[in-house]
């Protein structure tokens, strides 16, 4: 593994930086379900409406988003063909929007309330769009948390694994520079899908699905920390 100011903490394809990360994500769901068992109030309250859990979730969303956008200007035109800054500038852009969604875009930071025509419309009664009665409650049409999830699976799990074990997945990927987070970033995926399902079925409550999101933005910002390094790629 390469030398780098974060030294064995860079987050490349190494196996080295694998067992490095996926220790870290074990350890980060290790400290959440200690912490469920051994004070709910807190745990509880890492998940609650603008604790500082949520807002480091959104946090880390929005590095995320700008260290993708950061990744496309900084990149010469004859490496990074126009067509091909498509996929990091939506996913950048995508990041961003989860960042303010997640806040409801600073509706209780600075202090605005909810239009008139979004407040009956809205099951949160928030300035947001993913709380919306299309997307949430029975009557939803879709369910923006499963589409999340599939998400998460293909860009978190799916994708990286493809990237890193198939030879013709790759070749693909890094013809188009597909924004491809590595494989180290897999545990925090993994770890994310085992958690909110394994407390709840000990002891069910909506503050997993919370912390659940929060381990998932820990991911996302690990893969684009790797991204704006360009340490995510293998030859082809």
């Amino acid at each position: 593994m390469q030398k780098t100011a974060f030294g064995t903490f860079s987050i490349d394809q190494s196996g080295r930086s694998f067992l490095v990360w996926t220790t870290v994500s074990l350890l980060f769901l290790g400290g959440v379900a200690l912490l469920w068992f051994v004070n709910q109030p807190a745990y509880i309250w890492l998940g609650t409406e603008d604790s500082w859990g949520e807002n480091l979730t959104a946090v880390f969303y929005l590095i995320a988003g700008i260290l993708l956008l950061a990744h496309v200007l900084h990149r010469s035109k004859s490496d990074f063909p126009g067509k091909q800054k498509l996929l990091t500038v939506l996913l950048g852009l995508f990041f961003l929007w989860m960042a303010g969604e997640e806040i409801s875009w600073g509706q209780r930071i600075f202090g605005f309330g909810t239009p008139e025509s979004m407040m009956s419309a809205n099951v949160q009664k928030e300035f947001n769009v993913h709380n919306l009665q299309p997307l949430s409650g029975p009557t939803a049409w879709v369910d923006p948390h499963r589409l999340f999830s599939i998400f998460m699976l293909l860009n978190g799990i799916l994708l990286p694994l493809a990237y890193r074990f198939w030879t013709a997945a790759r070749r693909l990927m890094n013809k188009i520079s597909f924004p491809v987070v590595p494989l180290s970033c897999v545990g925090f995926f993994v770890v994310g899908l085992v958690h909110s399902p394994l407390i709840a079925n000990i002891d069910n409550h909506w503050a997993h699905s919370e912390v659940q999101e929060l381990i998932f933005s820990a991911g996302f910002l690990a893969g684009c920390i790797s991204i704006y390094q360009g340490r995510n790629r293998l030859p082809s």
